[in-house]
């Protein structure tokens, strides 16, 4: 009875095709299940090229190396492996399994790349662009995507800026970004974005240090009111730094100014030291006079002389 179990038959025939490949013909009378059972499995196959071809890397023996890929066998590299089990030359065989880590690698960054396009995460996207810039195929899907995204990264800084605050990160990514596509236009909008990022602190600052200063009458104005700061904003020369100029000469000459000229009219003493002259000579170059201002210096000035300079 033993000797007539299927799972015998299948053993002994499996044996005598190893042993005796001319009796592979009496395999004939083999049922299609035994003679399945004779094949080796991929995981078979796969440990004997491992061994071949680098067998120093193997440190398992056979059961257990089979039983851990058909455990894994779903991973990436067991189905790359795998799929090059046609090449049985070593050198074919790492060269294929080289080559489809490489496509699997590429369509990995493809899936992210269309991933955080679908998120927003324009920053994720100019790094794998550049990150993967010598790949045929991510390159040709980054010159797609990538003045649409840089456009939508440039709206975010520019929304950023206008709250007041900088992101110089923002700015290198952004001119990573258009150094891939070339776009001096694009190029000239980025950098002239990054110049008046460079501007915000001394906006917000000075407004708000000229107004305290104002505040508790102090008689010097911020450093931010100085000639040498002012003339960063012409030298940029944008309708943003334009306008943000005059909002900082409203606060150091129209605010805090005023402050101190009133002052000296309240004290019914005019000194005219050298910061008052110099005071007097900054708001007439910088600040639009209005009708108090007029008539203060109207005031002020006979008694300083300021025609004469200093």
């Amino acid at each position: 009875m033993i000797l007539h179990s299927p799972n015998f038959l299948t053993l002994f025939f499996c044996k005598v095709m190893e042993k005796s490949p001319v009796f592979l013909i009496s395999l004939c009378v083999l049922s299609s299940t035994q003679l399945s059972a004779c094949k080796k499995t991929d995981c078979e196959k796969l440990y004997e090229i491992q061994k071949k071809c680098a067998s120093g890397s193997i440190k398992t023996s056979k059961s257990s190396y089979i039983e851990i890929c058909e455990r894994m066998s779903d991973s990436d590299e067991i189905v790359d492996n795998i799929k090059c089990l046609a090449k049985t030359d070593c050198s074919d065989f790492k060269i294929c399994v080289k080559n489809r880590k490489k496509e699997n690698f590429i369509s990995s960054a493809l899936n992210r790349l269309e991933q955080n396009l679908a998120v927003g995460n324009f920053t994720g996207v100019i790094i794998d662009c550049r990150a993967f810039i010598n790949e045929e195929k991510i390159s040709t899907k980054c010159q797609n995507v990538l003045p649409q995204t840089i456009e939508k990264l440039l709206q975010k800084a520019i929304a950023i800026r206008n709250r007041g605050h900088s992101d110089f990160l923002k700015c290198n990514f952004l001119r990573d970004g258009v150094s891939m596509i070339r776009n001096p236009d694009l190029l000239n909008r980025i950098e002239s974005l990054c110049r008046e990022m460079h501007l915000v602190d001394s906006v917000i600052s000075g407004i708000k240090e000229s107004k305290n200063r104002a505040q508790s009458k102090n008689p010097e104005l911020a450093f931010q009111c100085d000639d040498y700061n002012l003339v960063k904003f012409d030298k940029i020369g944008t309708n943003w730094a334009l306008e943000r100029k005059k909002s900082l000469i409203e606060a150091c000459f129209g605010i805090h100014g005023r402050a101190i000229l009133k002052s000296h009219i309240e004290s019914g003493n005019i000194k005219c030291s050298y910061r008052l002259k110099n005071l007097i000579l900054r708001i007439k170059k910088h600040y639009s006079f209005d009708k108090e201002i007029t008539d203060i210096l109207n005031k002020i000035e006979p008694s300083c002389e300021i025609s004469k300079g200093f």
